[in-house]
């Protein structure tokens, strides 16, 4: 099998607490949306295309990490894949991710039935990943 240089190891971490960090500011916006729709203060409109655009980034780069990860696993480190807590915890928190998107994506489109869901699981999501990044610390280089 082809060696791949260890410092590869550290691009499933980098992408995933990048991946984190931007979930962080969608969840940011999100709180403010929410705020704005109880009467609070609120820019609306700004806080929601700012949500929107960290929300899609957060996902696309969740996705990347969930198949960095994996490969990371099997071919720079040369170990069996889904063996760890941090890897069934991180399906978890792909899947709240997914169906956190999916609800949002519905909300963008004028489904306001899905707001209590995209806001619950929003945020169980990003709790979620707090866990998997703690989780995946043993499992550094």
């Amino acid at each position: 099998m082809q060696e791949f240089p260890e410092w590869l190891a550290y691009g499933h971490p980098a992408v995933m607490a990048l991946a984190i960090g931007v979930a962080g500011l969608a969840l940011r916006y999100g709180l403010k949306i929410r705020k704005a729709h109880r009467g609070q203060a609120g820019r609306g409109a700004a806080d929601r295309a700012q949500h929107l655009l960290f929300g899609k980034i957060a996902i696309t780069l969740i996705s990347v990490g969930m198949i960095g990860g994996p490969l990371t696993m099997r071919f720079v480190r040369n170990e069996k894949t889904f063996q760890s807590f941090h890897a069934w915890i991180s399906i978890l928190v792909v899947l709240l991710f997914l169906v956190t998107a999916i609800a949002g994506r519905k909300l963008e489109h004028g489904d306001r039935s899905v707001r209590e869901l995209h806001a619950k699981l929003g945020v169980l999501a990003f709790l979620a990943a707090a866990v998997a990044a703690v989780a995946g610390f043993i499992l550094l280089p």
